[in-house]
């Protein structure tokens, strides 16, 4: 999958689970946090993304 229109807030399913994006430190990277798991920060590659989808309130500030 390709990251260019991925930002920090979205959310992308990475191995069958979901996570939100906290970062993107570099071209084909991302930095995320599990959804619904108490567990540090991890870095991964554009291969290890499955799908991603921009949350809902981040569209509503782009709109305005």
């Amino acid at each position: 999958m390709r990251l260019t229109s991925v930002r920090p807030g979205d959310i992308v399913r990475v191995d069958g689970s979901l996570a939100e994006v906290v970062d993107k430190p570099q071209s084909g990277r991302l930095t995320i946090r599990w959804a619904g798991r108490a567990t540090n920060l991890r870095t991964i590659g554009a291969r290890s993304v499955e799908a991603a989808w921009r949350r809902l309130a981040n569209s509503k500030e782009n709109d305005e």
